[in-house]
């Protein structure tokens, strides 16, 4: 595959760039700070309140279904 990118004769380089989000220090470092203060505001929450939120957005309920889980 990587012989098809290039003819074996040439001299032209290939500029790959790596766009994963790992690799580049900045972005691990925002994602990191970010899901910590997520996490202190949400731990800010009365608990009925936290659980719904966890419910919506990380298990990806709808509200009919939280208020059934919930009882409320």
């Amino acid at each position: 595959m990587f012989s098809e990118m290039v003819s074996a004769d040439s001299d032209e380089m290939l500029d790959f760039k790596d766009e994963r989000t790992a690799s580049m220090p900045e972005a691990v470092m925002d994602q990191k700070e970010t899901s910590r203060l997520i996490g202190e505001i949400l731990n800010t929450l009365p608990d009925d309140q936290r659980a719904a939120v966890g419910l919506f957005y990380y298990d990806g309920m709808s509200v009919k279904e939280i208020s059934e889980v919930l009882a409320v």
